[in-house]
């Protein structure tokens, strides 16, 4: 028994130790910045800019970055896991400012997130901004193709040096395609004057509609740095068919326009799909998607005596329902357009007198 009370009174003594309490009232981890905002000024779209900010840890635990979220075009490539107190570390950005979405004046903002283990700041902005100005002026608007039947169809587009201070801002190395399944460069020639032509060839895809392919030029800017900068080409990939009436559903878009429908009513549309002269095709699947099984019934049959489907769309109007909205996805057997979206709705409003 004696023995047992002299060990609870170590225990006791070694619990109200000053080493024990002086680690109690220590000051948790707390982060500092030398700045929180970096403003780079006036660069050339598609340079790389770098910068570094300092973090300090001020408390008196150790402070822990668990990760810094970046945004798209802004990133931290390098920082401390651990600072002990007192410690400083520097946090290492990288902007890739042909990749940032650009104001009406061409100014640009990212924000990253640091996360850590200080109570008051575990979550600390860092904000990236500035102005970009064009090496490379494009053609506008967007260079436009129509692809018919799906065959690879050929351009050109011509492209020139942006200017400043009398003097060109960059010099065109290479240009070559952002994805080659959807575009292929043919050849790039200079045509003096700080001008270029590139000839280029548009791949088909396997779905029918609009969309946006792109370039990536190389260039090297005139204090030697280099940049990439994209050239968006539009590209309109038509159906093996034709729509009938044009006015009921659109590629890529949605109907518009408001129909007195009241509850529960179905709303019938009947579309349609017509071969193009000398083409034949054949549906082999349909699919809907977006929208709820009860709020939409798709029927499909061919028509006889002709190269054509009839596609029924049944529209029901659910309560407190203001819009339908959603698309038919079509399967043929061409190659070159083996999946063709038609996007379908309605705009519901209140019959009047009811």
């Amino acid at each position: 028994m004696i023995a047992l009370a002299v060990v609870l009174s170590l225990a006791v003594a070694s619990a109200d130790s000053p080493s024990n309490q002086d680690r109690s009232a220590a000051t948790p981890a707390r982060l500092e910045l030398d700045a929180s905002t970096f403003d780079w000024g006036e660069r050339v779209q598609g340079e790389r800019i770098e910068h570094a900010f300092t973090i300090t840890n001020r408390g008196e635990r150790p402070l822990r970055i668990q990760k810094i979220r970046g945004a798209v075009g802004a990133q931290a490539t390098r920082f401390p896991r651990l600072l002990r107190p007192g410690e400083s570390g520097k946090i290492e950005v990288l902007v890739r400012s042909e990749l940032l979405p650009l104001r009406d004046d061409r100014t640009a903002k990212r924000i990253l997130r640091i996360f850590c283990n200080d109570p008051n700041a575990n979550s600390t902005p860092i904000e990236l901004s500035g102005r970009l100005v064009t090496a490379l002026e494009l053609p506008s608007p967007a260079v436009a193709l129509r692809l018919n039947h799906g065959r690879p169809t050929p351009g050109k587009l011509r492209v020139r040096a942006a200017r400043s201070d009398d003097r060109a801002l960059a010099t065109l190395l290479d240009v070559v395609p952002e994805n080659p399944a959807t575009t292929q460069v043919d050849d790039v020639r200079a045509l003096g004057g700080d001008e270029w032509e590139i000839a280029f060839t548009a791949l088909p895809s396997r779905q029918a509609g609009r969309r946006v392919v792109r370039m990536l030029a190389h260039l090297t800017l005139r204090d030697g740095n280099a940049a990439t900068v994209p050239i968006p080409i539009e590209v309109e990939q038509e159906a093996p068919f034709l729509v009938h009436p044009t006015d009921r559903v659109h590629f890529g878009a949605k109907q518009t326009g408001s129909l007195r429908l009241p509850n529960a009513t179905p709303l019938v549309q009947s579309i349609d799909l017509i071969a193009r002269p000398g083409e034949e095709f054949h549906i082999t699947k349909v699919e809907r998607t977006n929208l709820p099984p009860h709020a939409f019934a798709v029927e499909l049959r061919m028509l006889e005596f002709r190269k054509a489907y009839r596609i029924t769309v049944r529209l029901r109007k659910a309560l407190n329902t203001r819009s339908i909205r959603g698309s038919v996805l079509l399967h043929t057997d061409q190659p070159w357009a083996a999946q063709v979206r038609v996007a379908v709705g309605a705009t519901f409003v209140v019959p009047t007198g009811k």
